[in-house]
């Protein structure tokens, strides 16, 4: 940490305990150590509520609030207000209040996501469902943009004098993607300091806690000198990772998810379709009339016990030939299990070989189907 952050925060009421410090001892290069004994329970951070960056601290809160409805909607989430906000900060703000956090935000010619991998490289996804998700949140910012960012800005030149930019506004989404965190009141925000704890997916140390409007980091057991402290990042599999953060995780992951497109369950099964749609809305929890062929399905799979758990394809499928039995993996009648087996094999038919950057996604994938195959027989 440098100098000047380090008094950027005790300036605005930061709390961290000597007893941690960030090093490059961290298995990931760069994390918080601990370099004396902690107990359990202990208060290791406290990032006050006037020091996390929200569209509520900053210079701009009166004109976002005057758009806030308009802002804040269905397609685009909770992130645009302060995407807004962290576009001022960043490049229109001179004397920014927040700017020694800034500078431990990546720089705009940073590249850590998949997001910013060439045609070519996001081509070794094809056939994941990590390649979908990266066009569609590719989509979602960009016509956020062009519907929300730009008429806003526009609006408000006294604020934004010069025009933002497409490569600008991604930029700053990126950011939001791996830094942000929820909040219980404000939704998404960005809180300093709280990144510099690495992600482990089972087995993390700390937590991170909500106190009233401020957060606390507290050891969720006791830590050793020289000990890494951990943080979770939430329940994400593998694709999520890297889609997020930028990373794959070394360790396994409690649960890795492959999603398999409603339509590829019809053709192998066009029974479903004759289902009554209540039951699949009330049952998918969507919206009455949405057709079989726009939702996904989910094939979970847990590492360390193998076991697969597709409740939904199975309730479908059952359901569609008139049983009722409990949704259990490997189905025991022969007839929902040909139709698992299908449709396993078609989704992970659509996989190409493990290649170039995109390899580790495509080996996730085909552990998910490959031991949901060999379970069915």
């Amino acid at each position: 940490m440098n100098d000047e952050y380090a008094m950027w925060m005790e300036e605005r009421g930061f709390k961290v305990i000597p007893e941690v410090e960030l090093s490059t001892r961290s298995v990931s290069g760069l994390g918080v150590v601990s370099n004396n004994h902690i107990t359990a329970g202990t208060v290791v951070a406290t990032i006050p509520a006037s020091s996390i960056l929200t569209y509520r601290n900053t210079t701009i809160k009166h004109i976002i609030e005057d758009r806030i409805d308009v802002l804040l909607n269905d397609s685009s989430g909770d992130w645009v207000p302060l995407a807004l906000a962290l576009l001022f900060e960043l490049h229109y703000s001179p004397n920014s209040q927040w700017e020694p956090y800034l500078a431990t935000l990546p720089a705009p010619t940073t590249k850590w996501l998949p997001f910013h991998w060439s045609e070519d490289e996001i081509e070794t996804l094809s056939g994941t469902d990590l390649l979908g998700d990266i066009r569609d949140n590719q989509q979602r910012m960009d016509a956020a943009f062009v519907e929300l960012v730009q008429p806003f800005t526009a609006a408000h030149t006294d604020f934004f004098p010069r025009p933002v930019t497409l490569t600008m506004f991604r930029h700053v989404c990126h950011v939001l993607m791996s830094y942000s965190f929820q909040h219980g009141a404000w939704g998404t925000v960005l809180p300093p300091f709280v990144s510099a704890f690495n992600h482990r997916p089972s087995g993390h140390t700390v937590s991170l806690v909500q106190t009233g409007n401020s957060y606390q980091i507290v050891t969720d057991t006791t830590i050793s000198p020289g000990e890494e402290l951990w943080l979770s990042y939430g329940d994400l599999d593998t694709p999520n990772l890297l889609l997020k953060y930028g990373f794959v995780p070394h360790d396994p992951v409690p649960r890795e998810v492959v999603r398999v497109a409603g339509g590829l369950l019809v053709e192998v099964c066009p029974a479903v379709e004759d289902i009554d749609p209540d039951f699949i809305a009330g049952f998918l929890d969507v919206e009455k009339g949405v057709p079989l062929t726009d939702i996904d399905l989910p094939i979970n799979y847990h590492p360390a016990s193998r076991v697969i758990e597709a409740d939904e394809i199975l309730v479908l499928v059952s359901s569609a030939i008139g049983l009722s039995d409990e949704p259990v993996w490997p189905p025991a009648e022969l007839s929902v299990r040909q139709a698992c087996i299908d449709l396993v094999s078609r989704r992970l038919g659509l996989l190409g070989e493990p290649r170039g950057k995109g390899a580790p996604i495509v080996r996730c994938e085909r552990t998910v189907l490959e031991n949901a195959l060999q379970q069915l027989g």
